[in-house]
């Protein structure tokens, strides 16, 4: 009777090892890519607004007066729109879009018996640069406010003039609807002097309302800028 050699007896121990090991490391793989395994974490759950578009509101180039470039500047309030440009200040209803007031910019300010604004000298703009935002913070329910420019460039002088509504829902373009401030806002003396350009950037928190510009001299920018902050809650305010 014939017994297995020690060297087959010895490589069977080996093949059996081997397969143990690569039994073991097939689990081992096979555990490492159950625990690798892509999921999907739930996150809260979100709404999206809905949003009503009105085709056709804004008075377009040729509504606002021609003139170029118009500035456009757009304002949402409660219940009213605001677009304000270079000509013309325009109230619309936010509900379908139709017009509730409009108004020429320059007489806006300087009529004496609406905004009763006085030009800065006898060669200025009256009316350069319009800007304009809605300030939700002032007062309990928020406040329009309309910022311009005048500015004279051959005297190197300006002014911001600005009207601020007297409720969150102006409904004309009066003295009852809004009230109405200036600040001087030329800089310098001599061959320093300059004056302010481009008010495009109003900003507000709950203590202040605060504007930019940049300086000017003659036509050229002098690479210089200029920060308003007008203390809000207070109206009318004072510059700070």
């Amino acid at each position: 009777m014939s017994r297995p050699s020690r060297k087959r007896s010895w490589l069977s121990s080996v093949f059996s090892v081997d397969r143990l090991f690569r039994s073991k490391g097939r689990e081992a793989l096979s555990k490492a890519k159950q625990s690798a395994r892509l999921s999907v974490e739930v996150l809260e759950e979100r709404t999206v607004p809905t949003v009503a578009i009105l085709n056709g509101v804004g008075q377009g180039y040729v509504g606002n007066g021609g003139g170029g470039p118009p500035d456009i500047t757009g304002a949402a309030g409660p219940q009213s729109y605001l677009e304000i440009s270079n000509s013309t200040v325009t109230l619309f209803n936010k509900t379908d879009g139709t017009i509730l007031a409009q108004h020429g910019i320059f007489d806006f300010f300087y009529n004496n018996t609406i905004g009763n604004q006085t030009q800065i000298d006898a060669g200025s703009c009256g009316v350069c640069d319009s800007t304009g935002v809605f300030d939700n913070l002032i007062g309990a329910d928020g406040r329009f406010v309309i910022g311009e420019i005048d500015i004279d460039g051959t005297t190197n002088v300006s002014q911001y003039i600005f009207a601020v509504s007297t409720s969150s829902n102006p409904t004309a373009f009066d003295a009852a609807n809004w009230n109405f401030y200036n600040v001087n806002t030329t800089r310098g003396a001599g061959p320093t002097q300059a004056w302010t350009d481009y008010p495009g950037n109003p900003g507000f928190n709950k203590d202040a309302f605060v504007e930019t510009f940049n300086m000017a001299q003659g036509g050229f920018l002098t690479g210089n800028g200029q920060v308003l902050v007008i203390n809000s809650p207070t109206w009318p305010p004072a510059t700070r």
